[in-house]
Order: structure tokens, then C-alpha cells, then sequence
């Protein structure tokens, strides 16, 4: 395996509307504590000439300059490549709160089932994948699994992009383990998701080179640790009584996925308040239960109070009280339940008590992505038979149980 350690010299010409600036003009040569592997694609050059003339490439660098401050070391420290930090810009855009349809999620757009591998907590109101330190920790763990997998930098990066089952298949497909083959053998999407790696490495390099285009300045509001209460709390009493806006204490903590500090339902999660607001918050906690309780209306946004769309509440939805009907479909090794959607259900609850992922509810009850979670539909889930009576089970149990069954599987 041949490797070279590269970062590449990029010179920008002055250029005149309709003229293309020169990206790369030479290519230096420097010691590095990995190599970065030689990789050769002509869309490369052009993909980062194109970023680095983005108008959103300055925000990017700035978040991605603000948070490497903290993965670097943890990067070095695990005698990883430099240049791997350069995934998130790729996938996520630097963006905490990042999600996808394809269930990636966080800084790191780690995926469902990848954050659930490694035991972050993912609910439909709290998601540990845009923790920045426990995904990273994450992140770092599954890396290293795909390079002792593939002994090899250019397809680690690859199935990390792609993902391994995808790489695999190609793999299989084309019967070689050699890189430059299996890239062409991926469609053009993946390839051009390849290679925006590899273009974010050269302009993410030039810019420290050559202070050009000057990143945006990013910062983060300094929080202080605090715990919740044993209940879920809207951020709109808080804002109300504590005189602190939503969006600073969301982005606080951009593991909330909504307008609320959840409670998983086995003991108060600790989350983060500004320090201005953080010894009020303590003064006051035993008054935020009698807050809530005084509310006329208070608003605690569940997935289901209303219909969902995409873990998003978007309007509201009458119950239609279809009854329960449950079935066997195969005998031996798997069973239909039916559940009907409650108040409070989450998605990825619904996914991690019945062992299953989105796209499996969506062909088992051919949901139509626009429209899923609704109070009171019925919904049918393939399960293990010897199983069925733990799975019938479900249907009763109260939200609290479900996530606490969730946290458990």
C-alpha cells in the first residue's frame, strides 16, 4: 500500500468574472504522524476549488477551527491521522445539531445504529450523537473497528462515508480489494462523496496556509452543569421565569431535539444553563414542578401531541381509536404485533423497544415518508414469536416504561 504524506500548496490567481482560479499549483511534501494516501480523481481539484469559493465555507471553518480545539487532542492522543478530523466538515458541516433521512446524526453524523453499538443514549426528545464529547469518543472507537477491518486508510474513510455494509457489497461485487477499482464501481453520488473528503482536506489545509478565506468567528455561550427535575420540563417556563431565551439554552445543549429538558424516566438528566443563569436555576428548582402545574396550558412538545414528520411536530392530529388486532405470521421464528401510536411516542423509542430501524416501519406498514407517526395509528412490527407476549405487552405500558425499556435494548 502505497502512501505519501501530502498537504497540498494551493495558490489562488486573481481572476476576472468567467475566469477559474488556479487551486492547485504545487504539491509539498511534508512529515505528518500518518500519511495522507495518494488518491487520484481530477474532480478533486475542481470540488475544492468550489468550496473555498462557497460563501458558507467561512462559517463552516469557523465551527470547525472552534471545535477541533477540543477533538485534536483526543484525535492525537489515539494515533489517529490529523486529517481525519476533516469528517465532520464532509458529512455534517461541523453542525452539532445535524440530522439526515438517513438517520445520521451530530457533529460526526454518526448513525442510528452506531450510536446505539456503543451505548448513546438516543430518544425522540435527546440524542448523545451531538454530544461533542461522547460522539467523538464514539466516532473514534468505530473508526479504528473499520481500520483493523480494511488495513486500509482509503477504504476506512470510505465505508466510514458510504458505510462498511455498502463498501462490502462492492467488495463482493467487484472481487478486488484494491481501492482505485472499487471507487469506480460506486455510483456517482458515493464517489462525489468521497471525494469531498479528500477536497475538504486540501481546502481546509490552504485556508491555515494561507489565511484565505478567513474563517468566521464561533463561539459557544459558556454554560455550568446543572440536573433537571423528575419530570419534562418546557424550556418556555424556564425562559419565562428565569428570563433566559429558548435558543441559548438549546444551544446549550444541542442534545435536546426539541423545546423541552426530557426526562428518560429512571432519574433526572444533567444538562447545561449559562453561567448567569445557572445559580438562579438552583435557587428556584424546587418552584419549576408548581411552574409547570400553574401553566393553564403547558406545552410539552412529545412526537405525538401532534403529527410528526421526521422527529418534527409540524400540526395537529385528531386520535382515531382503531382497535388493537394482533396476529401470528410465522409460527416458529417471527410474529406480527400491532401497536397503536400514543401521546408521548417516539420514534426512536418505537425503534430501539421493538429492535427494528425507520426504513423497516416504513415497508412493514408502507408509510409514505411525508406522514408517520400519528396519535392513534396502527402499527404492525415483525418480531421474534418466542418474543410475542413481551411485544403484545408494549401497548400498555406507560411512557416512562417504554423509555426505560428502550435505554435498555
Amino acid at each position: 500500500m502505497r502512501y505519501l504524506s501530502l498537504i497540498f500548496g494551493l495558490v489562488l490567481i486573481n481572476i476576472t468574472n468567467g475566469q477559474k482560479a488556479a487551486l492547485l499549483k504545487q504539491q509539498l511534501e511534508l512529515e505528518l504522524n500518518k500519511s495522507l494516501p495518494v488518491f487520484h480523481s481530477d474532480g478533486i481539484i475542481e470540488l475544492a476549488d468550489s468550496i473555498l469559493k462557497s460563501s458558507e465555507f467561512p462559517n463552516v471553518l469557523g465551527r470547525y477551527n472552534y471545535f477541533n480545539k477540543e477533538i485534536n487532542e483526543v484525535i492525537i492522543s489515539s494515533n489517529l491521522p490529523w486529517y481525519l478530523s476533516v469528517l465532520p466538515l464532509t458529512i455534517s458541516s461541523c453542525d452539532l445539531k445535524y440530522h439526515n433521512v438517513d438517520s445520521r446524526s451530530g457533529y460526526w453524523g454518526l448513525l442510528f445504529n452506531i450510536g446505539r453499538k456503543y451505548g448513546l443514549k438516543q430518544t425522540a426528545l435527546y440524542d448523545e450523537r451531538r454530544d461533542l464529547t461522547k460522539s467523538t469518543e464514539v466516532a473514534i472507537k468505530h473508526i479504528k473497528g473499520l481500520e483493523n477491518i480494511y488495513l486500509d486508510w482509503r477504504k476506512t474513510i470510505a465505508a466510514y462515508i458510504i458505510g462498511p455494509a455498502r463498501l462490502n457489497q462492492v467488495i463482493h461485487a467487484s472481487q478486488s480489494l484494491e481501492f482505485d477499482e472499487l471507487f469506480n464501481e460506486l455510483s456517482e453520488d458515493e464517489q462525489i462523496q468521497i471525494e469531498h473528503f479528500y477536497a475538504s482536506v486540501l481546502a481546509v489545509t490552504y485556508a491555515k496556509e494561507k489565511n484565505s478565506p478567513k474563517p468566521k468567528t464561533y463561539t459557544m455561550p459558556k454554560c455550568k452543569v446543572v440536573k433537571s427535575i423528575n419530570q419534562n420540563v418546557p424550556i418556555e417556563i424556564l425562559e419565562k421565569h428565569l428570563e433566559v431565551s429558548q435558543k441559548i439554552i438549546l444551544d446549550c445543549n444541542p442534545t435536546f431535539k426539541t423545546t423541552v429538558i426530557p426526562y428518560l424516566g429512571f432519574s433526572p438528566i444533567q444538562f447545561k444553563l449559562p453561567l448567569n443563569v445557572s445559580e438562579l436555576y438552583l435557587k428556584n428548582i424546587d418552584s419549576i414542578a408548581p411552574w409547570i402545574e400553574l401553566e393553564e396550558n403547558p406545552v410539552i412538545t412529545y412526537d405525538t401531541i401532534e403529527q410528526v414528520i421526521e422527529g418534527d411536530t409540524v400540526e395537529r392530529v385528531e386520535p382515531n381509536q382503531e382497535p388493537v388486532i394482533e396476529e401470528n405470521r410465522e409460527e416458529v421464528t417471527k410474529a406480527w404485533v400491532y401497536y397503536t401510536v400514543k401521546r408521548g411516542d417516539g420514534l426512536y423509542t418505537l425503534n430501539d423497544v421493538f429492535g427494528c430501524t425507520t426504513q423497516q416501519i416504513r415497508d412493514w406498514n408502507n408509510v409514505p415518508r411525508g406522514l408517520f407517526l400519528i396519535v392513534g395509528k396502527v402499527l404492525k412490527f415483525e418480531v421474534d414469536s418466542d418474543k410475542i407476549y413481551y411485544y403484545k405487552s408494549i401497548n400498555k405500558m406507560t411512557q416512562a416504561q417504554k423509555r426505560a425499556e428502550a435505554l435498555k435494548n
